[in-house]
């Protein structure tokens, strides 16, 4: 509802931010709501204990990876015209080692525990 980062509101703000936004904006559209972008990528557990609470089917972060079909947690990469092929990040690239991919699913992992 107003863009602020969510990992470091209290019980009340999350609640307005998760919530109150969600059903505000159902009201307005005349449809249900049931995923979430996470303002600035950042949240810790009960963030996402929060969403996951109340229902979300899909949330995603600004946290880089690949986002598998599966995923409720999603990262998402931004890409503009200025990249180069050279210049998109590693772990995108689906050649990559799956070490890498490994490391970087676990790091998501890990914020993902509740």
């Amino acid at each position: 509802m107003h863009h602020l980062d969510w990992s470091k509101l209290d019980d009340a703000g999350l609640q307005t931010e998760t919530v109150d936004a969600k059903h505000k904006l159902e009201d307005i559209c005349g449809c249900e709501i049931d995923e979430a972008s996470i303002p600035f990528g950042r949240y810790d557990r009960r963030v996402l204990r929060k969403l996951k609470t109340e229902g979300y089917s899909r949330v995603y972060t600004s946290g880089r990876g690949i986002a598998t079909k599966e995923a409720w947690l999603k990262p998402r990469n931004t890409l503009d015209r200025s990249w180069q092929w050279k210049d998109i990040p590693k772990d995108l690239v689906l050649q990559d080692s799956y070490l890498k991919r490994l490391r970087s699913s676990l790091s998501h992992a890990r914020k993902s525990v509740w």
